[in-house]
């Protein structure tokens, strides 16, 4: 009797099916629609942007929606947390453009404000598919308010999305667009259209626009500002430090940082919260009773709401 292991083994082939050319052309359709999809590095998930719509379309003051959606980012982040992706910012950028669109400025200022630096959302293209910036869907919703304040933040003028469409072409192409969808609100709409060309055409013209006034909330009530910057911190001994000010100001070194940053909003709000933090008011109030810092109180009103 032979044994049956000593035979020789005889490998199955498997026999490839053949191709349906159905089936790949329709491959090579798919693939080549794949290819021409960029990649939008600011996406948020579904359900994240319905709920924050949902925020946006409540009847809620604007600063219990201003905390919510805080609140909602900074639990989704912590959530994350072991992720590559900056969820943070992909979702304050949502939060951006929905308050271009709505007009929402101060919700637009309380985000901004309150971020160490503002610069990496102003011009950020939000949409691969329209490469709009903020400042292009403030444009084309007639977000007057919000063109303001973005403008004074320096959002780029000269920006052209896919279209080709300039922000001036978005301020006319959005006015004949909201017309056909608000029949009855012509002259409404004229009026805030109209706003929005004027505030364009001053600021390519190198004209200074009014600072618009917000109550920015304080930092503690709307974010963890340990996720969004290592800038200031507590040491154990109650020393509070921030590299960007000087812990040991005198009068001429707090008057010049004063002039220094007394037109650029967000900082000069840190600088009062710095000096507020470690007891600098009696300086703060010397130097603010000072007749050059008087002339610049004037010619920049808006910064007595932060003081």
């Amino acid at each position: 009797m032979s044994n049956t292991f000593d035979s020789p083994i005889e490998w199955e082939t498997v026999r490839n099916k053949k191709k349906s050319p159905k089936v790949e052309l329709r491959k090579e359709r798919l693939l080549k629609t794949l290819g021409n999809i960029e990649l939008n590095e600011n996406y948020v998930p579904k359900p994240i942007r319905d709920s924050i719509d949902e925020i946006f379309k409540s009847s809620e003051s604007t600063y219990d929606k201003i905390k919510k959606l805080k609140h909602k980012v900074n639990n989704f982040v912590q959530y994350k947390n072991n992720s590559d992706i900056n969820w943070r910012k992909c979702l304050n950028i949502y939060i951006i453009y929905n308050s271009c669109q709505n007009n929402k400025h101060e919700i637009l200022a309380n985000i901004l404000d309150n971020c160490p630096d503002y610069s990496i959302y102003i011009n950020t293209i939000s949409s691969t598919k329209s490469g709009n910036t903020c400042l292009s869907d403030a444009a084309y919703y007639g977000s007057d308010m919000c063109i303001n304040y973005l403008l004074n933040r320096g959002a780029k003028l000269d920006h052209v999305n896919k279209a080709g469409e300039s922000i001036l072409d978005l301020v006319t192409i959005g006015l004949k667009h909201s017309k056909r969808r608000f029949p009855n609100a012509q002259k409404i709409l004229e009026s805030r259209y109209e706003d929005c060309r004027r505030l364009i055409e001053q600021a390519l013209a190198g004209e200074k626009l009014p600072e618009v006034i917000v109550d920015i909330l304080p930092i503690d009530e709307i974010t963890d500002i340990n996720k969004e910057t290592s800038e200031s911190k507590t040491v154990s001994n109650g020393e509070y430090i921030n590299e960007e000010f000087d812990n040991d100001y005198n009068f001429d070194t707090l008057k010049a940082a004063i002039t220094e940053f007394i037109e650029d909003p967000p900082k000069f709000r840190k600088l009062i919260t710095f000096l507020k933090a470690t007891n600098m008011n009696e300086l703060l109030i010397e130097v603010l009773d000072d007749d050059d810092v008087k002339e610049l109180l004037i010619d920049n009103p808006y910064v007595l709401k932060l003081i």
